[in-house]
């Protein structure tokens, strides 16, 4: 905690980079970070490769220690978590196949995130068009279920109209159709 004529604040460790520039051009080098992770085994994990000037130099504060000053609870949660220990910049020379490689390796890196994300974007498109044919095919089950249900209403009446119809010989009608025109 600072105070500075009546205001206080808490100053952040943050990193910083500066960078100075060669007014010529400069072969480019690989910066290469090493973290080493408290709590894991005593691997060291290259987190990344990143293209740099020659001339240029980086500036990077050391990593700050937990304090345990702020309780017991806060202690045993920062032991809980990994942390990192030291972080390592090595400079290591690139030529012209490595820094191909980086970038065909970083092309591809964007060419598989935009296929990704047309992917997911025709399968929300496709999950969106399924729920909107199961709820037509829902629909139209409805509509003809009912229409079944309809016809076979009619067919029974119709059923027990037949069975209740007395039948006509044909002659009978032949002679009333007779009867009538005499």
């Amino acid at each position: 905690m600072i105070y500075f004529e009546g205001a206080s604040g808490v100053l952040v460790l943050a990193p910083t980079i500066e960078t100075n520039e060669a007014p010529t051009p400069a072969s480019t080098l690989s910066v290469r970070r090493k973290l080493i992770i408290h709590g894991s085994s005593d691997d060291v994990y290259d987190a990344l490769f990143s293209p740099m000037l020659a001339g240029a130099k980086k500036v990077v504060p050391p990593c700050p220690k937990p304090c345990f000053d702020e309780g017991p609870s806060m202690a045993a949660a920062s032991l809980d978590e990994p942390e990192v220990s030291s972080m390592d910049f090595e400079l290591v020379p690139m030529d012209v196949p490595m820094t191909t490689s980086m970038i065909k390796k970083d092309v591809t890196i964007i060419k598989a995130k935009a296929t990704i994300i047309v992917a997911q974007a025709c399968l929300e498109a496709t999950q969106h068009r399924k729920e909107e044919l199961e709820l037509n095919l829902a629909n139209l089950t409805k509509k003809w279920d009912s229409h079944i249900v309809k016809l076979q209403a009619k067919t029974k009446r119709l059923s027990v109209i037949r069975s209740q119809a007395t039948p006509i010989d044909p002659r009978i009608l032949k002679e009333k159709a007779h009867k009538r025109c005499s």
